[in-house]
């Protein structure tokens, strides 16, 4: 039940593609100083690599698709072990992978220690790389070191300002600390340095304004992203904000649709386990009045 809303680190694996971004700072001293060992273990990855971004532009990933991927990986992996962005590649499928409801849904824990492990290996090859950094970051907040997660992703960050990744991951996490204003500037710095990607960094629109009380706002992207793909989640949520918008009677119709679609949420405890956190304060002083109606 616990992957249910977990719609920031969803965000984040889609718009997670490897479009090489433009060089900046350090990150030109490290290609400078790091070229690839070994050109067949490059070649390796590059092939893993066109099929990450074919995945990530739009087509649906299969069983076999995701064991390609991972072989390439692996072959690069094991050609050049100091190979940092093979690491990084292979630890953003691992990630999507944690969240994917399908194949891999029984598999989290174990791609939760996968992910963990190359994350670390990725920094401790190459802690000027911004996507190992940013990797490193995420491991931080899957363990819910909230502090360690800003820490390293402020480092990703300074490491490339112009990376809209590292500005989205930032952007995630001061949300955790509450820094809404700040973290929408990043995500909107974002979404203007990869338009490419502007769908799915809008996914966490209603969440944002959802955590600064805008209902209006949050209410105006539920819909966008409900009209998007009708996940169950979003009855959840507007059940919430018509409350907070003063219609009961809109919010009860919502509610009703929602616990229908998610019967395993029996109680408001239920729903506080797995709502997402940022915004969970709100939604549960919106829903409150109503879950026993």
């Amino acid at each position: 039940m616990d992957d249910i809303f977990e719609v920031q680190d969803e965000v984040s694996q889609e718009v997670a593609t490897l479009i090489l971004p433009a060089l900046k700072g350090k990150e030109q001293d490290r290609i400078k100083t790091k070229p690839p060992a070994s050109f067949s273990a490059w070649d390796s990855y590059l092939k893993a690599l066109a099929i990450y971004n074919q995945t990530w532009a739009g087509t649906d990933q299969t069983e076999a698709g995701n064991t390609a991927f991972l072989k390439l990986c692996d072959d690069a992996i094991a050609k050049d072990p100091h190979l940092c962005d093979a690491y990084v590649l292979k630890a953003r499928r691992i990630y999507g992978n944690i969240y994917e409801t399908g194949h891999h849904r029984d598999q989290r824990q174990e791609n939760e220690a996968l992910f963990h492990d190359l994350a670390f290996k990725a920094y401790s090859l190459d802690p000027n790389n911004p996507e190992a950094v940013s990797m490193y970051s995420r491991s931080f907040n899957i363990r819910k070191d909230y502090p360690q997660r800003l820490k390293y992703a402020k480092q990703a960050l300074n490491l490339n300002p112009s990376h809209a990744g590292s500005n989205q991951d930032y952007g995630l996490a001061l949300l955790n600390e509450k820094r809404f204003e700040e973290a929408e500037t990043h995500i909107e710095k974002a979404m203007e340095l990869n338009p490419i990607g502007r769908r799915a960094y809008e996914g966490l629109l209603p969440l944002l304004y959802m955590a600064m009380a805008n209902s209006n706002k949050s209410l105006e992207w539920c819909n966008i992203m409900y009209d998007r793909g009708s996940h169950s989640r979003n009855h959840g949520f507007r059940a919430a904000i018509y409350v907070h918008l003063g219609d009961d009677e809109t919010a009860k119709t919502y509610l009703k649709k929602f616990r229908e679609l998610r019967p395993e949420i029996e109680t408001l405890e239920d729903y506080k386990k797995v709502a997402p956190g940022i915004c969970v304060d709100y939604l549960i002083e919106g829903l409150t009045p109503i879950w026993e109606i």
